[in-house]
C-alpha cells in the first residue's frame, strides 16, 4: 500500500500522527512514537494489520482528556485492527496513559491483538455512540483491562483475556455505559475481575472465568450499576466471589461457582444492594467467611438447590440489622466451621427441604447481632442490646415452609437464643444425630415454634429443650407421640430455669 498521509501537529505537550484517508491499510510495520506522540485515526474503514505501535504515551493536562497511544475518534469513523501489538513504555510514576481509546462516536473491531503496560486503561471506549468489539484480544500489565466509559458500548468481547492488571479486568462506568463480555473470556490476576460501577452495566456470557483476582471476581457497586453473570460463570481465589455493594445489583445465572475465596462466596453488602444467585449456584471453601451472605442491610436471594460447602463461617447468613436472605427449596449447607444457616441480627427465610449437615455449630440458628455495646453507648442502643449485651438487632429465621433437615451437626439442630429472636420450624422438620444440647433448642429469652410433624431423634442432648427466663418453645400437635421424639440421649423434652413450653 502507499504510505499514509500523516499530519503532525502540537497540542500542549502532545504531538499527533493523524490518519485522515478513508480505507487506508497499514500492514506489517512498526511505529515507534517519541515521547508525547500519539497515533490518531480520524477516517472511516481504516485497517491496521499486523502492526506494532509503541511509545511512552501522552499524559493529558486534565483527567477527562485521556487520549491514548492509539486514538480512534470522530463520528462514523471506523478501524479494524488485526494481529496488532500496542505497547506503552511510560516513564516511572506516571498515570492516565491509556493504550487504545475509541471516542467521539467512532467504532473499532480488534482481532488477535495485544495491549501491554498502559498506566491507565488498556482498551477503552468513551462517549455516546462510541463502540468497540474484540475477538481473541488480550490486555495485560495495565491499570485496567477493557473499559466502557461515559455512555459508550463495548462488546461483544469473545475469547478475550485481561491478565495482571492492577485494578479491574473488565469495567463499565457511568450511566449508559454497557460492556458485553462474550463467551470464553478470562480475568486473571487483576484487582477485580468484572466490575460494573456508577451506573454502568456489565453483561457476561456463560462460563466466563475469574481466577486469582486480589479482591472480587464479579462486582456491582454503586446505585444504578448492574452486573449479570451467565450460567456457569466461576471465580476462584481472591477476597470474595460474587458481590453487590453500595447499592449495586448483581445477578448470577444457574450453576455459578465461587471457590476458595478468602471471605464470601456470594454477598450483598449495604442497604439497597441486591444479589440474586440462580439455581444450583455453589460455594466451596470460603476460608474465613460465609458461603451466601446478606450483610449490613443487603438483600440476597439464593434460588433452589444452592450449595455451600466447607466455609469458614456459616453456609447461609443474614448479618446485622436490615439484612435479608432468602434461600430457595432444597438448599444445602455442609461442613461449615460455624452454623449451617444463621440469622444474626438479620432475617433469613428458607424454602422447603433445606438441609444443614455436618456443620461444626448449630444446623439452623437465630441470634442477636454480635456487636458489643459499650458502657458509654446511647440510651437507645442500651435498650436495644437485649439479652447478653449483644447488638441492637434480633435475628429471625423462618423455616416455616417445612421439611428442613438438621443432621449430624456439632451443636443443636435448630437453635434460637437471645431476647426477641425468633425461629420457626415448619411442618415435617427433622433434627437428627446432632451433638449439641438438643434437637430443637431455645434459650436466653428467644422464641421457637415447632410445628406439627417435626421430629427429633438420635441427638446427643434432649429432643426439645427450653431454658432461661423468657424463653418460649411452642409445640404443634403430635409431639407427645413416641415416634416424634425418640432416641435422644438426655431425654425427650425439658423446660427449665424459667423457660416455658407451650402445646398449641
Amino acid at each position: 500500500e502507499a504510505p499514509p498521509p500523516f499530519d503532525s501537529s502540537g497540542m500542549g505537550q502532545s504531538r499527533r500522527c493523524i490518519i485522515t484517508t478513508r480505507g487506508l491499510v497499514l500492514r506489517n510495520g512498526e511505529l515507534r512514537l517519541p515521547a508525547g506522540w500519539r497515533l490518531v485515526v480520524s477516517a472511516p474503514e481504516v485497517q491496521l494489520l499486523q502492526l506494532r505501535v509503541s511509545g511512552a504515551g501522552y499524559e493529558p493536562w486534565r483527567t477527562e482528556a485521556e487520549a491514548g497511544l492509539l486514538v480512534i475518534t470522530g463520528e462514523h469513523n471506523s478501524v479494524r485492527l488485526e494481529g496488532c501489538h500496542v505497547r506503552l513504555k511510560p516513564p516511572p510514576n506516571t498515570d492516565r496513559r491509556p493504550g487504545v481509546n475509541v471516542a467521539g462516536g467512532a467504532s473499532a473491531h480488534l482481532q488477535d491483538c495485544t495491549i501491554d503496560d498502559a498506566s491507565s486503561i488498556g482498551l477503552m471506549s468513551c462517549g455516546k455512540s462510541s463502540r468497540v468489539t474484540a475477538t481473541r484480544c488480550r490486555v495485560d500489565g495495565s491499570h485496567m483491562g477493557f473499559a466502557a466509559l461515559a455512555g459508550s458500548h463495548m462488546g461483544p468481547l469473545v475469547d478475550c483475556k485481561a491478565v495482571d492488571n492492577g485494578q479491574d479486568g473488565y469495567f463499565a462506568q457511568d450511566p449508559g455505559s454497557i460492556l458485553e463480555v462474550g463467551s470464553g473470556c478470562l480475568a486473571q490476576h487483576n484487582g477485580t475481575g468484572y466490575h460494573a460501577t456508577c451506573g454502568g452495566v456489565v453483561n457476561i456470557a456463560a462460563a466466563c472465568r475469574a481466577v486469582d483476582n486480589s479482591f472480587y471476581g464479579f462486582l456491582a457497586s454503586e446505585a444504578g450499576s448492574k452486573l449479570k453473570a451467565g450460567e456457569g460463570c466461576s471465580t476462584v481465589g481472591g477476597r470474595a466471589g460474587f458481590v453487590a455493594k453500595d447499592g449495586g445489583e448483581l445477578t448470577a445465572g444457574r450453576s455459578c461457582i465461587a471457590r476458595k475465596n478468602a471471605e464470601y462466596g456470594f454477598c450483598a453488602v449495604d442497604v439497597r444492594s441486591q444479589l440474586q444467585a440462580g439455581e444450583g449456584c455453589c460455594v466451596e471453601g470460603a476460608q474465613e467467611g460465609d458461603g451466601f451472605a446478606a450483610v449490613d442491610g443487603g438483600f440476597l436471594y439464593a434460588a433452589a438447590g444452592c450449595t455451600a460447602a466447607a466455609c469458614g463461617r456459616a453456609g447461609f447468613a443474614a448479618r446485622h440489622v436490615g439484612s435479608r436472605l432468602v434461600a430457595g427449596p432444597g438448599c444445602i449447607s455442609r461442613g461449615m466451621k460455624a452454623e449451617g444457616y444463621c440469622a444474626m441480627g438479620g432475617r433469613l427465610r428458607l424454602g422447603e427441604g433445606c438441609i444443614a449437615e455436618e456443620n461444626k455449630l448449630d444446623g439452623f440458628r437465630a441470634r442477636r447481632d454480635a456487636v458489643t455495646i459499650d458502657e458509654d453507648a446511647s440510651e437507645t442502643a442500651s435498650e436495644d442490646a437485649g439479652a447478653g449485651g449483644r447488638g441492637c438487632s434480633p435475628g429471625v429465621l423462618d423455616a416455616s415452609a417445612g421439611k428442613c433437615i438438621a443432621r449430624a451437626n456439632g451443636g443443636s439442630g435448630f437453635c434460637c437464643e437471645d431476647g426477641e429472636c425468633v425461629l420457626m420450624a415448619g411442618p415435617g422438620c427433622i433434627a437428627e444425630q446432632n451433638l449439641g444440647a438438643a434437637g430443637f433448642h431455645v434459650k436466653g429469652g428467644g422464641e421457637m415454634e415447632v410445628r406439627e410433624g417435626c421430629t427429633a431423634s438420635g441427638n446427643t442432648g434432649w429432643g426439645l429443650l427450653a431454658e432461661g427466663a423468657n424463653s418460649v418453645l411452642c409445640l404443634g400437635p403430635g409431639h407427645g407421640e413416641a415416634g416424634a421424639l425418640h432416641g435422644n440421649a438426655a431425654g425427650t423434652r425439658m423446660a427449665r430455669d424459667g423457660a416455658v413450653l407451650i402445646n398449641l
